[in-house]
């Protein structure tokens, strides 16, 4: 995709350009604007062309941890609300959720592990064929899988002497920076 310029894309603090799995490429402003792209859109050969979103919608603003798990995002709640927690948003694919691709409006999200406080770290990983979030706090570390659209209950957690900041998932072993 290094030759694509996106159509309306003003340079806004970028904090993540999702691949997912549903066949579309989320970018996620500071501003929590959405923008979903065809993945086969961006994946193909070719001269330089400007690219038009599919849609564009409302999620939060000021999330700096941003990942996906399948076709949530889930997100470090408002660093300027110091609020816990993170937030886990409605499926997203290339038609809203109404099956209407021109809706406007706001992605419907979850609270999820509020008492968690802040979170300033988050990984997505797959343990043992289940969609998990690493989550890192203050602290502490956990892992948590997603059950039918939700966080469930950490598999695990440890504290650590550390703010943690990024993780690796890399064969079984949870690397925490």
């Amino acid at each position: 995709a290094r030759d694509v310029v996106v159509e309306g894309a003003q340079p806004l603090d970028v904090h993540a350009i999702l691949d997912v799995p549903s066949g579309v490429v989320l970018m996620v402003n500071h501003l929590g604007l959405v923008r979903v792209f065809r993945a086969t859109d961006l994946h193909r050969d070719g001269a330089l062309r400007t690219l038009a979103p599919v849609w564009t919608r409302s999620f939060v603003g000021d999330m700096e941890r941003i990942v996906a798990l399948g076709s949530r995002l889930v997100g470090s709640r408002p660093r300027e609300t110091r609020a816990g927690g993170v937030l886990v948003s409605e499926p997203l694919s290339l038609a809203t959720a109404d099956g209407d691709v021109d809706a406007d409006g706001d992605v419907d999200a979850d609270v999820a592990l509020e008492p968690w406080g802040p979170v300033t770290a988050l990984g997505a990983l797959s343990l043992d064929g289940r969609e998990c979030v690493a989550v890192g706090g203050t602290g502490r570390v956990g892992v948590v899988p997603l059950v039918d659209g939700h966080l469930g209950e950490p598999c695990w957690q440890c504290d650590v002497d550390l703010q943690p900041a990024t993780f690796l998932w890399e064969g079984g072993v949870l690397w925490v920076a």
